[in-house]
């Protein structure tokens, strides 16, 4: 299993995390659990960089010092990520591939200094020397005097090399996931994509650039909404289509935005019925907040595509009903493919919905068909493949109960403890000391807990 290790780097002061496939990260704001999953995105990210630097080394036809080269590519990534290192006063970050490949990054004086263990230099020194061996086979030669023969050959042996580059790159790094990071803060990215691609790249963060573009480049598949996006996958591929799973998410997805989005080229709209529409711009800041990650979760699931994908706060702009959607369109994107997700939350609800499909899995083993009428069996998460943590002063405290399989009550119901112990100690000043409702809410300190939390 692949490991994170930060010690420290931003507000992280130590963590050392197992990478399961759901990691759940929740705890209060600035406490360092988007570092934690930009730091596991920027490892396993370094994967695709080395298939560039092949890339890039056989078309310049130039390999010197090819180690150094590609650790001054992570070092500028590593800078683009987290700003200038004379920010950090120390930098311990390293990520264990789970096959015996590591990669380390710390601070040799005032420089980001990448580490590769022998392992890891071995099966790179192995991927350049097959890209020595084909950039060999093919002396520059001017087109106009190849026959169509010799262009189709080395068209061919081309796709055969790039072929088994892509496939010693995912053994190395001990990953064949596609990879995806939704930023918080969508909604400008969202109602704003086509000017954001207009802004220089140094006035937006990486991570937001790459999440831009990636709008950019998927609105038009949605021009016919998630209808038409199913009928052009039964149109061009003979590849199974997991219509359950679909199915499910598009009743979340409707449950939670309320209508269809349809891409146009004069404007994004979402359509409350076939006659009436709001433009994404003037829409709600739920629906603007969650529109890409639930058209993203569609794709990935409707493609059966595996993926490493990390969500920032999806929970934004959200009510807690919608919220639990939200979490049962993360469990079918995990089941669907066998996909791998990180998130992060401040919110409670998250973790009772994640917990209720916990629970429905726990208990599903034993009572199958009556747990599914309760919770749909394509909804259910395994424990195993779950990790989740509460993050605060600088670590992440393991709050998933080995035994239970469940997550720690204690950690679900932490801030409404806060906020009820202040309303416990103003009721015991209360000479009427009355339980007090409005509409219909009851703000006594033994009022039904909502979502599970109980």
């Amino acid at each position: 299993m692949q490991r994170i290790t930060l010690r420290p780097l931003g507000p992280i002061k130590s963590v050392e995390i197992p990478v399961k496939g759901l990691i759940v990260f929740i705890g209060p704001q600035a406490s360092g659990k988007s570092t934690i999953c930009k730091a596991i995105f920027f490892f396993r990210s370094l994967r695709d960089d080395l298939v560039k630097y092949i890339l890039d080394s056989v078309q310049d036809r130039s390999f010197d010092k090819p180690l150094g080269t590609y650790g001054k590519r992570i070092r500028a990534k590593f800078l683009e990520f987290w700003g200038p290192s004379s920010a950090f006063g120390e930098i311990l970050a390293e990520y264990d591939y789970g096959n015996g490949a590591a990669i380390k990054i710390t601070l040799d004086g005032p420089y980001v200094s990448p580490e590769f263990n022998g392992h890891f230099k071995s099966g790179f020194h192995r991927i350049v020397g097959k890209a020595k061996d084909f950039s060999g086979k093919f002396p520059g030669r001017d087109k106009a005097f190849l026959s169509s023969s010799d262009l189709l050959a080395s068209g061919a042996q081309k796709r055969a090399f790039l072929r088994q580059l892509d496939q010693l790159a995912k053994e190395l790094f001990n990953d064949t996931r596609d990879l995806f990071f939704v930023p918080a803060g969508r909604s400008l990215a969202a109602t704003l994509c086509d000017q954001l691609q207009s802004i220089h790249p140094h006035r937006l963060d990486y991570l937001t650039r790459a999440f831009v573009d990636r709008i950019g480049n998927t609105r038009p598949q949605f021009m016919r909404g998630l209808q038409g996006l199913v009928d052009d996958r039964k149109a061009l591929t003979q590849e199974q289509i997991p219509f359950d799973y679909l199915r499910l998410a598009e009743k979340a997805i409707r449950n939670i935005l309320k209508a269809d989005y349809v891409y146009e080229p004069e404007g994004e709209k979402l359509f409350y019925d076939d006659r009436h529409f709001t433009k994404l711009n003037y829409s709600s800041s739920g629906q603007q907040e969650s529109l890409w990650i639930l058209l993203l979760i569609f794709l990935l699931i409707l493609e059966r595509r595996q993926s490493f994908v990390v969500f920032e706060e999806p929970e934004a702009h959200l009510y807690p009903e919608a919220q639990q959607e939200m979490v049962h369109l993360i469990s079918l994107l995990s089941n669907a493919a066998s996909s791998e997700l990180a998130v992060t939350t401040h919110s409670p609800y998250i973790l009772s919905a994640l917990n209720n499909l916990l629970y429905a899995h726990n208990l599903g083993t034993t009572k199958p068909d009556r747990i599914a009428e309760i919770v749909d069996n394509h909804l259910w998460v395994n424990p195993q493949r779950v990790g989740a943590y509460f993050v605060s002063d600088g670590v992440a405290r393991d709050i998933l109960d080995e035994e239970t399989g469940l997550i720690h009550a204690e950690a679900i119901d932490s801030a409404s403890d806060a906020i009820n112990g202040t309303f416990d100690r103003l009721f015991q000043l209360d000479d009427a000391q009355w339980p007090m409702k409005t509409s219909g809410i009851t703000n006594a300190p033994n009022a039904t807990p909502i979502l599970g939390e109980s």
